[in-house]
């Protein structure tokens, strides 16, 4: 999504009322969490490179095994359980990176803040990613 697209959408949830006008955040709270989501996706971007390298490099292992003139049964055993645990390895980094990401932002939020956030997170079809959540009721465009 381009950065004309978040911020047009930050504007008109503000305007639809699903900002927080109760208890907004401060241009120090809103640039502490900038800092933080793009501090995380760039974490992100770095610890997942090297597994997600690895799983192509597997995946075309298979490939080529399964179009051989002979496939190896064991070698795909193998390649199958290294990826496997690679893909549990890549989800494990992610959902690291993610609460890692809610932890911090959460320590930014002051005590009415949370109180919002609390009561939200009770709303029928809310999305349960406290992140996502934080940036949608404060309208905050991190980019």
């Amino acid at each position: 999504m381009s950065r004309l697209t978040l911020t047009v959408a930050a504007a008109l949830l503000c305007m639809a009322g699903l900002g927080n006008a109760q208890a907004p955040l401060s241009p120090a709270q809103q640039e502490a969490m900038k800092k933080v989501l793009l501090s995380g996706e760039a974490d992100g971007r770095k610890r997942l490179a090297a597994i997600t390298e690895k799983i192509t490099d597997i995946a075309k292992q298979l490939d080529r095994n399964a179009l051989a003139d002979k496939p190896d049964a064991d070698l795909d055993k193998k390649l199958r359980e290294e990826l496997t645990a690679s893909v549990i390895e890549s989800v494990k980094i992610s959902m690291d990176l993610r609460l890692s990401t809610i932890w911090e932002l959460a320590k930014i939020l002051n005590a009415d803040q949370k109180k919002y956030l609390l009561t939200e997170i009770d709303v029928p079809g809310t999305n349960p990613d406290l992140a996502e959540l934080i940036q949608r009721r404060f309208a905050l465009n991190a980019k």
